[in-house]
């Protein structure tokens, strides 16, 4: 900060004209400090010299990956990992309706699933399968005067 308030900037290396110093305004200097902020949800590793992907030197400097191993053994013979199996849908409903879908509500008995229905036809038929009457109508449906 010089005497009068403004921002005296030092540059690593003179410019064109030889000039080693920038005397800036308060706001100037904010303003060139904001433009090195990345914007957000943006990378914030920014490489420049002779890591920048336009860098004609960039291949001799970063080191390649290592050459793929030989294995002694035929890679068929190998068991695939067994992926983690998704969460069951009691434990979702318990998770995010804190509701148990695991034990019965009257009796505190296992509950197992029978099956998931995706379509309106099927209703009649799963509520035939558990001997339970279907809803006598459907919910009333609101009229709007305008």
């Amino acid at each position: 900060m010089t005497d009068d308030g403004r921002v005296l900037l030092t540059l690593r290396r003179p410019a064109k004209n030889r000039q080693g110093a920038i005397v800036l305004s308060p706001v100037q200097f904010l303003r060139r400090l904001a433009w090195l902020v990345p914007p957000p949800a943006q990378h914030q590793v920014r490489y420049a010299g002779v890591l920048a992907s336009a860098s004609k030197v960039r291949r001799t400097i970063v080191p390649r990956p290592a050459p793929a191993l030989q294995l002694p053994f035929p890679i068929e013979n190998m068991r695939p990992r067994v992926q983690k199996r998704r969460m069951s849908w009691a434990k979702l409903f318990a998770r995010v309706y804190s509701i148990d879908g695991e034990r019965c509500l009257s009796c505190g008995g296992p509950l197992r699933a029978i099956g998931a229905v995706t379509e309106s036809s099927h209703v009649a038929e799963t509520l035939g399968r558990m001997r339970r009457p279907r809803c006598a109508r459907d919910p009333p449906q609101l009229t709007l005067d305008l």
